[in-house]
């Protein structure tokens, strides 16, 4: 099983991907506006999302979104294969 990272924008803008909507974006291809997502205490205080995906070539990959880069390892930007910015926010 293949582990990747993806980085998100930490803050909620409107339009944008993040940890609320993430997975229905990467995962199930369908953009939801965040502001329509209901979210429980353990969601809201989350800083990373984990879900897996098999992909055209039958591999599965588990793919790890999180919306802060602080504190990564050198091993873990190894992983990263998307980063998604709004702006000139990172």
């Amino acid at each position: 099983l293949k582990q990747t990272i993806i980085v998100v924008p930490g803050s909620d803008y409107p339009g944008n991907i993040s940890l609320k909507n993430c997975v229905s974006f990467l995962r199930d291809g369908k953009f939801v506006d965040q502001k329509t997502i209901n979210q429980t205490a353990d969601e809201k205080n989350a800083t990373k999302m984990l879900f897996e995906k098999r992909l055209t070539t039958g591999e599965r990959v588990q793919f790890e979104v999180y919306d802060s880069v602080y504190g990564f390892t050198t091993k873990e930007w190894d992983r990263v294969i998307c980063l998604f910015s709004c702006g000139e926010h990172f």
